[in-house]
């Protein structure tokens, strides 16, 4: 699991780094036609296959349904809405548990919301992989239990990158461990940090976790 947790957070690195310089080098109004992007009507391109959906969004603001389960998920901008989990890495064959043992996410810009109060989300690893990447923009995010960067027999991070973001969880999560790694890196701006039970680097056997916070006033509680 951990080589796996390597191997993946290498690609993810090296995709963050390409979409940074598209971002850099193009206008957000630019980046879907440059990329030569064909969107449906929800401002979505979306690919199913067995193991979950592929997708991207527009620069537009979208709303990612609940019933998505993406594998990968790129949004290119706009203020979003997160009903559907993203970054969850879950392997299990509980039909109530099925989404992709390894699975990716980043959203480029906005001020998104991530809602529904759901469990494995942002960035999470239970028994697979799960990596969460928002490089901008103030963001809410609303979550249940093993969530923002957390892992539960997995690897779980999530990474924010700037703007004013609030994280809110349920239990074990906002980098969180459970005979796992979980880890919930933020860079810039003044953030709220609020979890019930188990949470913000919380370790529990053979486990390590992580809440790294570089600069900005913020609120723990």
């Amino acid at each position: 699991m951990l080589k796996a947790a390597l191997i993946s957070t290498k690609a993810m690195m090296f995709a963050r780094r390409a979409l940074k310089l598209l971002k850099q080098r193009l206008d957000a109004k630019e980046i879907d036609e440059h990329l030569g992007l064909t969107f449906d009507a929800k401002d979505m391109l979306r690919i199913d296959t067995p193991k979950g959906s592929l997708v991207i969004g527009s620069v537009k603001s979208n709303v990612y349904p609940t019933a998505l389960n993406p594998l990968i998920l790129i949004d290119l901008g706009g203020d979003d809405i997160y009903r559907c989990k993203v970054g969850a890495g879950v392997r299990m064959k509980d039909d109530s548990l099925q989404m992709p043992g390894v699975a990716f996410h980043f959203d480029l810009a906005g001020d998104d919301y991530y809602s529904g109060n759901q469990n494995f989300n942002c960035g999470a690893g239970y028994c697979g992989v799960g990596i969460s990447v928002d490089e901008d923009g103030n963001d809410v995010r609303r979550l249940g239990n093993l969530s923002a960067g957390a892992g539960l027999l997995g690897f779980g991070l999530l990474i924010d990158e700037a703007g004013k973001d609030i994280y809110e969880a349920d239990c074990t999560a906002i980098g969180a461990g459970v005979y796992g790694w979980g880890a919930l890196i933020d860079i810039h701006g003044d953030d709220k940090y609020d979890v019930n039970l188990f949470g913000q680097g919380f370790a529990y056997v053979w486990a390590a976790g992580l809440l790294y916070d570089s600069e900005g006033d913020d609120v723990y509680t």
